[in-house]
């Protein structure tokens, strides 16, 4: 099927999107970032009052072993949201959703979903195996039969591409039969006129929470129970773990684990910038101290690829045995920053 556009509209949109997020370990996450920072990278006040809180999951075969902890991924001062069910959708749309996305994509409205990527081009699973996989839908060209998609392709780099609607039809309809849990369906638009101060004694205080190893989600139990979940610092020992046992070949390594830390220690950085904006002395003298953690991270996520895909752990080796001291530093320098906790 074509994408249609809706009536009197463009026959050709693409909502903006920025394809160097500076969260993208996890594409749930990444999309409404990449939304927002493609609209207005100013608006960064939100992203680093977020952020904070790295979670580790120790179940073994858990999908999502380390990651941020967000409370709500979709949730978004600068988004409006709109939520609903694959299943319904699927009831409602069957295989047609790309004319539903055009019509949308036309007010405004980015789409995110899960699809089977057996069928979408340009990504990793396609024509080899059925599996289920979210993606944003962010652009259509109703003449020429085509929808935009934001996501990791198939070499994987966090990208948009062009493809068939057709085949984003097609992904749509066959994931119901995947039986997959991931039955999200939202909708995101910019607000343009949005705002979110940034809050630095609360900020302060959630990096006290996350250097205490704290559960943050014990705060909320009134919505749900806390997560039984590692946390905060104490994470970086859990990553330490991971590695050593994929170094022994009891697990496989896996990427994203060392790409959440250098986002951390990347955001951290704003973070200090932002919170010594008033006093730019010390936020060199902290920005100075902190930039080897970041630097350290980053060689981080080069050598577990190579360790993943060539077998060359010497790079890894040789990090390994440093990773305690850039713990501490990383630990020492938030200190220094936040202060001692408050009676």
């Amino acid at each position: 099927m074509t994408a249609v556009a809706a009536p009197g509209t463009a026959a050709r949109v693409r909502l903006p999107v920025n394809e160097d997020v500076t969260t993208r370990a996890y594409q749930f996450y990444a999309f409404p970032v990449s939304i927002i920072e493609a609209c207005d990278p100013a608006k960064v006040e939100w992203t680093l009052t977020n952020f904070i809180h790295l979670a580790y999951d120790r179940r073994p075969g858990t999908p999502v072993p380390l990651c941020f902890y967000i409370f709500d991924y979709a949730a978004n001062p600068h988004l409006e949201t709109m939520r609903t069910d694959a299943e319904l959708m699927h009831d409602l749309l069957g295989s047609r959703l790309s004319g539903f996305a055009a019509r949308q994509l036309a007010q405004g409205w980015y789409l995110y979903l899960n699809v089977d990527e057996h069928h979408i081009p340009r990504r990793y699973a396609f024509g080899r195996r059925r599996m289920s996989h979210d993606l944003l839908v962010h652009g259509f060209d109703a003449e020429a039969g085509t929808v935009d998609i934001l996501g990791y392709d198939e070499n994987p780099v966090f990208r948009s591409v062009t493809i068939p609607a057709a085949a984003l039809d097609r992904a749509f309809a066959e994931h119901r039969g995947l039986g997959s849990g991931c039955r999200q369906f939202v909708m995101y638009r910019y607000l343009p006129e949005s705002a979110f101060a940034f809050d630095r004694d609360f900020v302060a205080a959630e990096i006290r929470t996350y250097l205490r190893s704290e559960n943050p989600t014990a705060a909320l139990r009134a919505l749900r129970e806390p997560w039984d979940r590692v946390y905060g610092l104490a994470v970086w020992d859990c990553f330490a773990d991971e590695i050593a046992a994929a170094r022994a070949g009891e697990r496989e390594y896996d990427n994203r684990s060392a790409r959440v830390l250098f986002e951390h220690s990347s955001l951290m950085l704003d973070r200090i910038r932002l919170l010594l904006a008033g006093d730019p002395t010390a936020a060199e003298e902290a920005t100075r101290a902190y930039r080897p953690v970041v630097r350290f991270c980053r060689s981080l996520c080069y050598a577990v690829l190579a360790a993943a895909t060539a077998g060359d752990h010497s790079s890894l080796d040789r990090l390994a045995g440093e990773f305690a001291g850039v713990t501490d530093r990383h630990a020492a320098v938030l200190r220094a920053l936040v202060g001692p906790d408050t009676p």
